[in-house]
């Protein structure tokens, strides 16, 4: 009885005498066109390189030295196609020794054909792993090379389902480094800004590092990131980068400035209790000109005692000035606890506050 190990390899050997005969194919192609190219350039001198020597060198009497080792001879008429098959079963060279030449044309076809297959091959393979892993990718953007700049938008997309999948599941860590992971990948401004978002908490520092470069990638959208960013600062009283953020938008709010901007540029100058941020803003070029009177006050205000500060105060309310500087003067005139010089002055003629605005005073 036959065990099944002694069977095994009569399936296989066919499929392997295929594999074999197919891979010599190419180096035959390359290899017996050269030397028959050769022999042909040095006037047909000496032996033909394919026939047996020992053969006669006549039309289908000589045998053919190039099909030794084929598993099958009849392969390698895809090299030279004047291999022939006698009545004998035997093959044989199909014209004479002299009559002998190379196929170019059919080696180039056959490298050709053979190149394209295993291109074939490998972008299946490539596309079954991308698909397999979960990348939502299609077959042409694997074989296109115009189309590869797109992978990494398919990359980004990847993990932003997976941050996802895990935020869902409760899995907040995993989801922030997906989310990461899809921001390296494609500075999407949406991203960005869920980046930023969720990292302000925990990470206030990458938070910080991804609002910056929010405000390189997309210029158009600063005014947006600036509010998000000034409210993640002001939760965590980083007063400092508030007033960096806030002179940053003044400096950009053309000739009339944000009284938002202002009053946080402000407020976050007298928690730091350090003019040198108002007087490097009053160094820009760009600072807004009706915004520099009430610049130059607050800074004189912190060399001032408490008197000083409210007669200097005074002083400024009762000038011309516009609505929003006038409103800022009576601010801080109360935080001075000077009620007493804010009500007269409410009702003097060079004070233009709205109805509102005396209301809250």
């Amino acid at each position: 009885m036959t065990s099944p190990s002694a069977k095994r390899p009569r399936s296989v050997r066919p499929v392997f005498g295929w594999l074999t005969d197919t891979l010599r194919l190419g180096w035959g192609a390359l290899y017996w066109n050269t030397r028959k190219s050769l022999h042909i350039v040095r006037g047909r001198r000496g032996r033909c390189p394919c026939q047996i020597a020992s053969d006669s060198g006549r039309a289908m009497e000589t045998g053919c030295e190039g099909v030794l080792g084929y598993r099958s001879p009849v392969r390698f008429r895809t090299v030279c196609p004047l291999l022939a098959r006698r009545a004998d079963g035997n093959w044989a060279c199909s014209v004479n020794t002299e009559n002998v030449r190379p196929f170019w044309g059919r080696a180039f076809a056959l490298l050709g054909g053979g190149a394209l297959s295993l291109a074939f091959i490998a972008s299946l393979a490539v596309f079954a792993l991308l698909r397999g892993i979960g990348y939502e990718v299609r077959y042409t953007q694997v074989v296109w090379p115009p189309a590869w700049g797109e992978f990494r938008q398919i990359q980004a997309d990847y993990y932003l389902a997976r941050a996802r999948e895990s935020r869902a599941a409760g899995d907040i860590s995993a989801s922030l480094l997906h989310l990461s992971n899809a921001y390296e990948l494609n500075h999407d401004y949406r991203t960005g800004m869920l980046l930023a978002q969720l990292w302000q908490a925990g990470q206030p520092l990458l938070s910080d590092q991804t609002y910056t470069r929010l405000f390189t990638d997309h210029p158009e959208k600063r005014p947006e990131i600036s509010q998000a960013w000034y409210r993640a600062l002001l939760a965590r009283g980083d007063f400092g980068a508030i007033q960096r953020v806030a002179g940053e938008r003044l400096l950009h709010s053309g000739p009339t400035p944000s009284a938002a901007w202002s009053q946080a540029f402000l407020f976050a100058s007298r928690q730091l209790g350090d003019p040198s941020g108002i007087a490097r803003l009053l160094e820009e070029p760009e600072v807004p000109r009706t915004l520099i009177p009430l610049l130059n006050l607050e800074r004189s205000l912190y060399v001032l005692g408490p008197t000083e500060r409210a007669d200097a105060l005074a002083a400024a309310a009762g000038r011309s000035l516009d609505p929003f500087t006038t409103y800022h003067v009576f601010q801080r005139l109360l935080e001075e606890r000077r009620a007493d010089l804010v009500l007269p002055l409410l009702t003097s003629p060079g004070v233009t506050l709205d109805d509102r605005e005396n209301a809250r005073l």
